[in-house]
């Protein structure tokens, strides 16, 4: 299994940036629930992506997923315990697959639920709800995303506004992280599927006044062969 770069999904220099050997620190998104947690996926992906870079900050959106499982009548501690549960298991596998090709000087791992609880998280997730209940055009494209993610995760449920609810704030909470972790200097990722619309309409200056504002941000979008 090799990977190459989806050009339409990249933003920015990313292209030229990943061929070159990317210097800064990457941001490596894991999805718990897809193709990513295989350890055949692994055991190719994050050697590439180790060649392609420098050092790179390894993270595992399990306590996102929390509020999939809430939205689909489990109550918040269940939730939580269970992909709490999810995310140790998934993590031996990656540590696994580190040390197997001697990578585990390469990754460092962020771990959402402790990085939730940084000052800079809280103010920012603070900051954009608050901006959400004044700006209409915002509010209105965090629930066009949700309901696009409804209808592909959970279509049983599709037009639940409650379902809805939860799955907003799943995407605040996802928004927080990535813009909490720019200022921070982490201004590049690699994923294998799309960027967010909404990050990249805040990128672009679309929501007039947001309370947060990024100088750089690179979108790597790679793809499997």
């Amino acid at each position: 299994m090799s990977f190459i770069i989806n050009k339409l999904e990249t933003s920015g220099n990313g292209e030229a940036m990943l061929q070159e050997g990317i210097q800064e620190n990457v941001l490596l998104a894991i999805c718990p629930y897809s193709f990513m947690v295989s350890k055949r996926f692994l055991r190719s992906y994050l050697p590439w992506i180790a060649a392609h870079t420098a050092k790179s900050h390894i993270f595992l959106g399990d306590y996102w997923e929390r509020h999939n499982l809430i939205a689909q009548g489990s109550n918040r501690r269940q939730a939580s315990d269970k992909m709490m549960k999810k995310g140790r298991s998934i993590k031996k596998t990656i540590h696994s697959v580190l040390s197997e090709f001697d990578l585990t000087e390469h990754f460092k791992f962020i771990d959402l639920f402790e990085d939730s609880k940084t000052e800079d998280y809280q103010e920012i997730l603070k900051q954009i709800i608050l901006y959400s209940e004044n700006s209409k055009l915002f509010m209105t494209d965090m629930e066009s995303l949700a309901s696009t993610f409804m209808f592909r995760r959970l279509p049983q449920m599709y037009g639940d506004y409650d379902v809805l609810s939860h799955l907003v704030n799943y995407i605040f909470e996802e928004i927080a992280f990535y813009l909490c972790w720019n200022l921070r200097g982490w201004k590049v990722e690699v994923y294998p599927g799309p960027d967010l619309d909404i990050l990249k309409k805040i990128f672009a200056g679309a929501y007039e006044n947001f309370p947060v504002q990024m100088d750089k941000r690179v979108h790597i979008s790679v793809e499997k062969i």
